[in-house]
């Protein structure tokens, strides 16, 4: 958990840089305000989806094979389950940047 903290802030950091790139000049004290909230609620949602995730007993089996330990296997499935999402958002978010470069450029 401790590393996708830390990927959380550099990836916020390149976030933050990113949409002020994006938005007009004058128009950049409101679109940082509308993101810093959106990336807010999605912190706050994001915890409590973990948390409950951790409370349901279905995510107790072993699904990654080095956790031998039942009471692993929660936290093992949330953090996998995590990571899948993390590795979707920047696929996604490349995809896009990547296009919008290419119609910038023709």
């Amino acid at each position: 958990m401790m590393i996708l903290n830390i990927g959380n802030a550099f990836s916020q950091t390149s976030l933050t840089e990113s949409v002020s790139s994006t938005i007009h000049e004058n128009q950049i004290g409101i679109g940082m305000g509308v993101f810093n909230l959106g990336l807010f609620i999605a912190q706050e949602l994001g915890t409590s989806v973990a948390a409950k995730l951790l409370d349901v007993s279905f995510l107790n089996f072993p699904f990654h094979p080095f956790f031998l330990t039942e009471q692993s296997f929660a936290y093992t499935n949330v953090t996998l389950f995590m990571l899948e999402i993390i590795l979707y958002s920047a696929f996604m978010y490349f995809f896009v940047s990547r296009r919008a470069i290419v119609e910038n450029f023709v």
